[in-house]
């Protein structure tokens, strides 16, 4: 996968090394470039993909974050409210600590009285249970 800086700086490092070759002094004959023109193809179809996911997608939703909410969203249209808390597994956990690290958002992060560790993501504490399915994202609830 290619970032946009290589992409950016390739581009521009390739915009100047043809603007320094000199242009021949007579014409050249025509080449068969079928196989130049194959390359290429082969590698639109390779960068294409992940140029329309990170160019089309929302970025700040990856790894569990879309799960969540949604799950957020159904709660939100019942009860008019976000949860207060929803219990999720260890993996859940590093995505949204990963989250907060990539975006440089301030982590919450604490215990409950059960001594679960719990973090906070949007208007939710998110309670880590450890001996869940690492991907488990359990029902979110209200404190009552």
């Amino acid at each position: 996968m290619f970032t946009r800086r290589q992409i950016v700086t390739h581009g521009t490092i390739g915009a100047f090394a043809a603007a320094a070759i000199p242009a021949p002094a007579e014409a050249v004959p025509a080449q068969d470039n079928s196989d130049v023109v194959a390359e290429l193809k082969r590698f639109e179809q390779i960068v294409q993909r992940p140029l329309s996911d990170a160019f089309e997608s929302n970025t700040l939703a990856f790894g569990q974050v879309p799960k969540l909410r949604d799950l957020f969203t159904s709660f939100l249209k019942a009860n008019q409210k976000f949860p207060d808390f929803c219990d999720v597994g260890m993996n859940v956990f590093y995505d949204i600590y990963d989250w907060h690290v990539k975006y440089q958002q301030p982590l919450q992060v604490g215990r409950n009285p059960d001594n679960r560790l719990t973090i906070h993501f949007m208007f939710t504490t998110l309670i880590v249970k450890s001996e869940m399915d690492p991907n488990y994202i359990g029902a979110p609830f209200d404190r009552a």
